[in-house]
């Protein structure tokens, strides 16, 4: 079944993670949004052309951030206990996932690029959906 293309709220996206744009805590322009008990973490550029979706992955102990670099895209997130339930929300500002939230990504544009923070090491857990996820207008 079709699923609508949401838009990125802090409460449409509080089940999968948090958006990363300030709170009402700012101070001076400065305000920690996401912490991390890791050994390190990295910083990645993710391009891709990928338009169809047929599977979704998560990592067992790492938060992941995506941040919109160019071209459009979007974010297919679900619950841990549900990956075939899932969510798709059109990638337009920076989150930060939660650990153990499937996702995937899928562009809209001819190529679209993301950057990626999340700890050092990430292990990669894969689900296969019963159906391909492809966007329509």
């Amino acid at each position: 079944m079709p699923k609508k293309i949401e838009t990125l709220t802090v409460d449409a996206f509080m089940p999968f993670g948090t958006l990363l744009q300030f709170t009402e805590k700012k101070n001076d322009g400065w305000e920690i949004r996401v912490t991390s008990e890791s050994d390190g973490w990295r910083i990645a550029l993710l391009e891709f052309d990928r338009r169809k979706a047929d599977t979704l992955e998560y990592h067992p102990h790492s938060k992941e951030s995506f941040e919109p670099v160019s071209g459009v895209s979007l974010l297919i997130v679900a619950d841990f206990d549900t990956p075939d339930d899932y969510r798709v929300f059109l990638l337009d500002q920076p989150i930060c996932l939660n650990e153990q939230v499937w996702h995937q990504v899928i562009s809209l544009s001819e190529k679209t690029m993301v950057k990626i923070t999340e700890n050092l090491e990430v292990g990669c857990v894969y689900h296969t959906l019963d159906h391909q996820i492809e966007p329509y207008l």
